[in-house]
């Protein structure tokens, strides 16, 4: 096996010195293979264990966690089910949107999936347009969210998109997709924007 190159303890202690506490709402894009690998996998941990347990641990079970589960679907011609669809965008996002209590949105493009009290007000009754005013992004500003990326950098903030739509930059326009979605579990043909 490789060698260890980090702890929990060392997470846990980079996501304190990142300015998480207690409590927050905290939105992650996670790129676990350019970490390296954990120590507890010695143990039998997975990477995903360790930086979720991590921050957990961190910001407690009154807190709220978000990350995306992209998964572009009517972008490519294919359905989306919240509950099946395969996120094209790394494993964090795919061993996570499994876990118990977590919750998924129902954007066919741009999903986002979270835990803990706030992820309901921030994933449910979405409009169907991935970067408009009600929009994930726009919630999480509401709930003054923390962006904190975890093994990629800024590049890989798609929220940008949200900023740029409400400022009406010039080189990006809407774009109407349309698709079928499962909606309690329920096949539906529905439109989407993607800015």
């Amino acid at each position: 096996m490789p060698s260890a190159t980090y702890s929990i303890d060392q997470a846990v202690s980079a996501f304190y010195k990142a300015g998480i506490k207690a409590n927050d709402v905290v939105y992650s894009h996670v790129g676990l293979l350019q970490l390296g690998f954990p120590l507890e996998m010695r143990d039998g941990l997975s990477a995903f264990d360790v930086i979720y347990r991590a921050i957990r641990e961190v910001i407690g079970a009154a807190g709220t966690f978000l990350t995306p589960t992209y998964t572009y679907s009517f972008c490519d011609g294919e359905y989306y089910d919240p509950d099946l669809s395969e996120s094209k965008i790394g494993a964090f996002g795919n061993y996570f949107r499994k876990q118990e209590n977590v919750i998924r949105s129902l954007d066919p493009i741009f999903s986002v999936a979270g835990s803990g009290p706030l992820a309901r007000q921030i994933l449910e009754n979405l409009p169907n347009e991935s970067f408009g005013s009600d929009c994930v992004y726009a919630r999480l500003e509401q709930v003054d969210a923390i962006q904190c990326n975890i093994g990629v950098d800024l590049f890989f903030s798609t929220g940008v998109h949200y900023i740029e739509n409400s400022l009406k930059v010039p080189y990006r326009f809407n774009k109407l997709f349309w698709g079928q979605l499962t909606r309690d579990g329920r096949p539906q043909y529905v439109p989407w924007i993607y800015y």
